[in-house]
This record gives structure tokens, sequence and C-alpha cells, in this order.
């Protein structure tokens, strides 16, 4: 998709908003401030230490010494005290400098990002196959899980609610979408620790192809020395695994010819995890990275936005990002149904 039609979409939603145009000016007057704020602290700190230097150590009576060290270190003390206020206020955008999160609450104000995600929808590859998009809102946070185990242990439930989603239908079937919060691992050798960031990218679509024998099917990324079920073409199964026997039935029911030529025309997804069947259909991709390279549906880094031009450039890449990851995810539904 052109990136001038998303900037058109979020231009309509935005651009002509008066209270977003608002914030966006008090936003600029809170980091001029708190450049202000970094400054001053600076020319105290400087100044303290200069004074302190040049003039009281030159200093012979003892009563005057006393006093100008007092004012000096009173003076460092001030500096010190604003530059340890500046820095808060970048890493925790606490008191005044939280209007950057009313950015977020203009943004997904008013179904504005159900409309979004219609448009990019409509203007995609598979515009005649969706329809009923609705975004649901529920969290504009960045967060994680602090570690594998705690992310399985979370309901389904639970983690779908706790960021946003967007249901829509897909050839008239019902569909879900999400990101999930990443969960952090940690690894350490004794000499060096690597952290990583797992996240989760879930599709569900509604089955009536297949019935409850085919629930628990699970076709998984290609692994090496896989005993289960081997197809005709080894191609596919070095590509993919599924979980089935070499005597079970369903696996040759499951993978057609038809099916494996489908999956096999699929490219360039190096983040496929597995595609599923337990009642609905399930596609899971996932990614692990050093930094967290994906936020949940709709949300960017809100810190430091002090322009229009600069809100308008990350939500538009992140509205690309979104369209491909919902893409890539149905490729394997328009495959099997």
């Amino acid at each position: 998709m052109e990136d001038s039609i998303i900037d058109d979409l979020i231009d309509s939603e935005f651009k002509e908003d008066k209270e977003f145009e608002n914030l966006l000016k008090v936003i600029n007057r809170l980091i001029i401030f708190r450049i202000l704020i970094l400054i001053i602290g600076v020319l105290l700190l400087l100044g303290g230490l200069l004074k302190y230097t040049l003039f009281d150590l030159k200093t012979n009576q003892k009563n005057n010494l006393t006093i100008n060290m007092i004012i000096s270190f009173l003076i460092i003390g001030i500096g010190f005290i604003l530059i340890v206020i500046y820095g808060l206020s970048r890493f925790y955008n606490f008191g005044f400098f939280n209007s950057f999160k009313k950015i977020a609450n203009l943004q997904f104000k008013n179904d504005r990002m159900t409309r979004l995600y219609n448009g990019i929808l409509f203007n995609s590859s598979y515009s005649n196959l969706i329809n009923d998009i609705k975004f649901i809102y529920n969290n504009s946070t960045i967060s994680f899980y602090s570690n594998e185990r705690k992310f399985n242990n979370t309901s389904f439930d639970d983690k779908k609610n706790s960021v946003n989603n967007i249901i829509f239908n897909f050839k008239n079937k019902n569909s879900l979408f999400f990101i999930n919060d990443p969960y952090k691992t940690v690894r350490s050798n004794g000499k060096t620790t690597r952290v990583d960031y797992t996240i989760i990218y879930e599709l569900y679509y509604k089955n009536d192809k297949f019935d409850e024998s085919y629930n628990n099917i699970v076709v998984s990324k290609g692994t090496k020395f896989d005993k289960n079920y081997q197809t005709e073409s080894e191609l596919f199964n070095r590509k993919y695994d599924i979980n089935l026997k070499s005597n079970d039935i369903r696996a040759a029911m499951f993978l057609t010819p038809k099916l494996i030529d489908k999956l096999m025309s699929i490219e360039n997804d190096d983040n496929f995890h597995k595609l599923s069947i337990y009642n609905n259909f399930h596609v899971v991709h996932k990614k692990k990275s050093t930094r967290i390279n994906d936020y949940p549906l709709g949300v960017i880094e809100y810190k430091s936005i002090n322009s229009y031009k600069e809100f308008k450039k990350r939500l538009s890449k992140k509205l690309k990002r979104d369209l491909n990851l919902i893409i890539n995810s149905l490729v394997y539904v328009e495959s099997i149904y």
C-alpha cells in the first residue's frame, strides 16, 4: 500500500482536530520548559562549582568562607535537583509531562482507529474479502511479561483483553487478530547476559470446514529429524511439520496435494510459528529480538512527539506494519478455506 493513502487517511481523522492541535501546542511548551529546566540546572551546577573553586577557596576570612561555601553548595544542590527532575521527566513522564499520554486518548477516541483500519484493509489486496471491521480498544500502554511462564499461564481472555484487537469478517466468517504483549527471557553464561523479547501474533478464524475429529492438528515450522507424518514433497517436509503419526489417516486427509501447493507458495514468512485447529482455526506468528519491535495494534511510542508531522509519521508506519501482519496471517486462512 502506498504511504500517501495511509497519510490521507490519518489527515482525515486528525489534521483538522482543534483539540489535538492545541494539545500538541501544550506539549511543545512543556518540552521547551523541560529544556529550560535542564539549561538552568546545568548553569547553576557549573556556576556553583565555579564560585566555590575560584572565589570561596581564595577567601581568607573564616566567616566569609563558611557563608560562601553554604551559598555555593546551595546553588550546586538546586542545579543538581533540576537536572534530576529533567531526567525523571524524560523516563517517567510524570506530572505536567503526562500530556503525552493525552495523545493516545485522542488517537483512540470516537472510533477513529476503526475507520483507519477500515481504510487500510479496504485498500489492501484482500479488500473484496473483508468487511464489518471493528477495532477494539483496550490499552495504549507498552508493557511485557516478566518471563515466558507468566505469559503461558495467562488465560486467553486476559491476554486478549489486555491489548487492542481487531475483529472482521473474512470470506464471510468471523475473524480476530491481536498482537500480544511480549514476554522477556534472560540468558546468562556467567560472563555475558542476553535479554530477548518474544512477541506472539495471533489470528483466530471461524472454522466450518473441519469437524471435531480434526481438533488438535498442528502444522508448525519445520524441524530436523521429524519422525511424524511425511508427505511426498521433500520440500514441504523441510518447511513444515505436522503433529500426527505416520499411520494417522487425518494427516493425509488434511495435507492434500492442493493444500501442500498453497502452503509451499507462501514466501518470506520467517516468523511463522504454527497453524492449528481446535474448534476454530488459529494462526500464530512469533518473533524474538533484543528489543520490543512491535507494540499492540495501533499503539505507537508517544514520548517525544512534539508535532503533527511526527505523530503522523509514527502512526503511518504502525498502520502499515499492522496491515502486513494481518495479511501474513490471512494468507494461511486463504490457503485452507
